[in-house]
């Protein structure tokens, strides 16, 4: 039903651009002059704001204007998002999908390069207001997923014990999760993640792994958010090195991003930061001895998230950030290795998530009676 929907907003917008075209070629036979076409649109970032209703970045509801224009002022622009537009309707006749990747390789001599084709799908989802999920645009596999649970989509039986890549199947709206697990943990570096599952950590906590390789990519978010859909009652927590691309990764994961905020599904507000806590390394005494010494750009940016709308609500968060801003440091989960080779693992972790599950289960017994608010909604300060 949304796929024929879209079919038939692109199709409209076609038949209105046509009819532009034949309007200005009369004018230009008329008038010997041609004032071009041009279509209106809502760019995402520009009308991106964050609803502290929801704790989500959400669109504008009053969205400002951009305006792709032919033949002014860069007639190739035009091309570009007419040729991106064919493709994206033809992806939804067929019902195949596409990556970002693929659009790109589809017509190299037009686009010339990745980000002139990235900032056409951009357009035509500001043009239509559509997810790029519904446009049948896909990220390429980048995340992994590694657990006791099992996948099932149509009727088939996927394990995640040996570790999955996230993709378009796993968030499939049709697939369904099965299993039983006391907490999901969301882990910022591939390298942290490969020695956790070498470990075996998910298997002996009962657990999921989950990661994006840094910034997470949409597939990855939109997991994420299945898998808190799926078990609202367990701990959602994150664990990322203690600098400032850290804490904006963990902020993407719970609150969303600018250039997403078109999409649904893919922000978690009840995620709770874990760590790394240049904190935890000062009980430690590591912080003089394995801090890493903040660049200026950092430091500029440290001290202006902390004045980010929601930057309130992450009181672990603001923590750090002002002894980066205070000491000029900041540092890496693998930092924790100095007391111990399998410390992160044994103790670090464990002790970590078990508070969190023995708050989470004081709360919910304190409130037997109280009607429970679904997770994706406000959370409390982590």
């Amino acid at each position: 039903m949304i796929e024929a929907q879209t079919i038939h907003d692109i199709e409209n917008l076609c038949l209105a651009l046509l009819l532009e075209i034949r309007l200005s070629a009369l004018q230009a036979e008329e008038n010997g002059f041609n004032n071009g076409i041009s279509i209106n649109y809502s760019p995402v970032a520009a009308n991106c704001i964050f609803n502290g209703r929801t704790n989500q970045y959400t669109p504008n509801e009053f969205p400002a204007n951009g305006i792709i224009a032919w033949p002014n002022p860069d007639p190739s622009k035009f091309a570009c998002f007419l040729t991106a537009l064919s493709y994206v309707y033809d992806s939804l006749i067929h019902d195949t999908h596409l990556t970002k990747r693929d659009f790109y390789y589809l017509d190299v001599p037009l686009f010339m390069n990745q980000t002139n084709s990235d900032q056409s799908l951009d357009q035509i989802s500001g043009v239509l207001q559509k997810s790029r999920q519904s446009l049948h645009i896909t990220a390429a596999p980048r995340g992994m997923l590694i657990g006791p649970l099992t996948v099932e989509v149509e009727r088939h039986a996927i394990s995640c014990a040996q570790g999955i890549p996230v993709c378009s199947e796993a968030i499939n709206p049709k697939c369904s999760l099965k299993t039983g697990l006391r907490f999901v943990l969301v882990v910022e570096k591939e390298s942290v993640f490969a020695r956790l599952a070498a470990c075996g950590f998910a298997e002996e906590h009962g657990c999921a792994l989950i990661t994006g390789k840094g910034f997470p990519c949409l597939a990855t978010r939109m997991v994420l958010y299945r898998l808190r859909k799926s078990f609202p009652d367990i701990p959602f927590v994150c664990l990322t090195d203690a600098d400032v691309y850290g804490i904006q990764i963990y902020w993407t994961y719970r609150f969303g991003s600018v250039r997403s905020c078109i999409e649904r599904n893919v922000a978690v507000p009840s995620l709770r930061y874990l760590g790394l806590n240049l904190s935890d390394l000062r009980k430690l005494d590591l912080l003089d001895r394995c801090g890493i010494a903040i660049s200026r750009k950092d430091l500029n940016r440290a001290s202006s998230m902390l004045h980010q709308p929601y930057a309130k609500l992450c009181r672990k968060v603001r923590k750090n950030l002002r002894i980066m801003t205070k000491r000029h440091v900041c540092a890496e989960i693998e930092s924790l290795h100095a007391v111990g080779p399998n410390y992160l693992e044994m103790t670090f972790l464990p002790s970590k998530i078990e508070k969190v599950i023995a708050r989470a289960s004081a709360k919910k017994a304190k409130n037997p009676k109280r009607r429970r608010v679904h997770a994706l909604q406000k959370a409390p300060e982590s």
